[in-house]
């Protein structure tokens, strides 16, 4: 329970940190669906300005005197940005903000790639079953660096694939023992695809495959004498997962939540490989129009030489290449 704690102390921290950076950088809504309307997109992010604009009419005149660069109010086409607050700087002595994306028309789809920086605490609980011994240990990881990259199929976006990529230096201890153990970096690749529903593309799901290369300690081995050491797993999940977009203030915040099914195990330690399943759930909030803050929260299931059990919680920082 301690673990759900910190992940909602530190989403909310993002949070409140996010209300006071919004005074350095104006608020920016890109435009979603394939072809809306400035009247749409003014009804989408009201309620967060209600309190000075009480009429949705008003607050579009506001809209219009942003955004000079709108060139058709009735045909403002995917991948436009769109400033939904006032946009130009208090320090300014006249009406200046930076130029944001125009769409001139709907031809190409938008492409996004991004990058992740992240931290996390990873923690190991292993039973050896003919021994009745449990042990726990850590891998912690101070930085992951990933890429990452979303490629739709259509205009519309309904089809597209999903991929990213990362590797994670970590440290590593066990309870028991009081030296360090060094281990070597976690690597992971993700391929999905994914499928938004027309109807309302904030609902989306994908499937694919997971594929990890992490390391484990020779804990069926640590009880009866031997040196501490590493195994390296390679693994391989077919997942299936549900993506929720929500837009709090013009915003987009994901809630992601997937299961993965092992299919395949290899070590480097024979006979020593790992079979089993994890799930995963992950938040995400765009803080300004490039950069995110992020969370995650996975957990692993595995069997082999012990009944292992890795809960791995963190976050960190996020940015969009256009």
């Amino acid at each position: 329970m301690s673990i759900f704690k910190n992940f909602i102390y530190l989403f909310t921290l993002f949070i409140t940190l996010d209300a006071f950076c919004f005074i350095s950088e104006p608020l920016i809504y890109e435009v979603e669906e394939k072809v809306s309307t400035l009247e749409k997109i003014a009804k989408i992010n009201h309620s967060h300005v209600k309190n000075r604009f009480s009429s949705i009419e008003k607050y579009v005149q506001k809209l219009r005197e942003w955004n000079p660069h709108i060139k058709n109010e009735n045909k403002i086409f995917m991948g436009t940005e769109i400033y939904v607050d006032y946009p130009y700087s208090p320090n300014s002595g006249h009406k200046w903000a930076p130029k944001i994306f125009w769409a001139n028309k709907p031809t190409q789809p938008r492409y996004s790639f991004f990058g992740f920086l992240t931290s996390s605490m990873g923690t190991f609980n292993e039973t050896v079953s003919s021994q009745n011994v449990t042990v726990t240990s850590k891998q912690n990881s101070p930085i992951t660096f990933g890429l990452g990259g979303n490629i739709p199929f259509d205009t519309d976006r309904v089809w597209s694939f999903n991929t990213s990529i990362y590797a994670s230096y970590l440290t590593g201890q066990t309870t028991n023992r009081s030296e360090e153990v060094s281990v070597d970096p976690e690597i992971g690749l993700n391929l999905y695809l994914q499928y938004a529903l027309p109807s309302n593309p904030y609902y989306s799901f994908f499937t694919g495959v997971d594929i990890e290369r992490f390391s484990t300690f020779n804990t069926d081995d640590l009880i009866t004498g031997a040196s501490i050491d590493t195994r390296t797993q390679l693994m391989s999940f077919a997942t299936l997962g549900f993506n929720r977009l929500f837009m709090p203030g013009g915003k987009p915040f994901l809630f992601k939540v997937s299961y993965s099914q092992g299919v395949t195990s290899s070590s480097n330690a024979v006979g020593k490989e790992f079979t089993g399943s994890k799930y995963m759930i992950y938040l995400n909030y765009k803080v300004f129009s490039k950069i995110l803050v992020h969370l995650l929260f996975k957990h692993h299931s595995l069997t082999g030489p012990t009944e292992l059990s890795i809960t791995r919680y963190g976050g960190g920082i996020g940015w969009s290449f256009k």
